[in-house]
């Protein structure tokens, strides 16, 4: 059910750091998984205002109230894939 799913999803820790990512994810940004794991951030695969939304998300979550958010992960080839981003503890 995940590594497949219809969506990209990925887990990451409070600061950032990417410890899981289906396929359907690494698909659709064309990345391997032990690149991503390995090599990546969240915050690396984002735009540069994807970082400060995600980092403002972050923040809200600490306080307790994170809502869904649109993000843009850089692909491979430089284009952007738009996200539903949220955040859950």
């Amino acid at each position: 059910m995940y590594e497949n799913a219809p969506c990209g999803y990925h887990t990451i820790t409070p600061d950032g750091r990417i410890i899981e990512m289906n396929e359907t994810a690494l698909a659709l940004l064309g990345r391997t998984r032990k690149d991503t794991l390995i090599n990546s951030t969240s915050m690396t695969l984002l735009t540069t205002k994807g970082q400060a939304l995600l980092a403002e998300q972050i923040q809200a979550l600490k306080r307790g109230a994170a809502a869904p958010i649109e993000l843009h992960f850089t692909r491979t080839d430089g284009s952007r894939l738009p996200v539903l981003h949220s955040v859950t503890q």
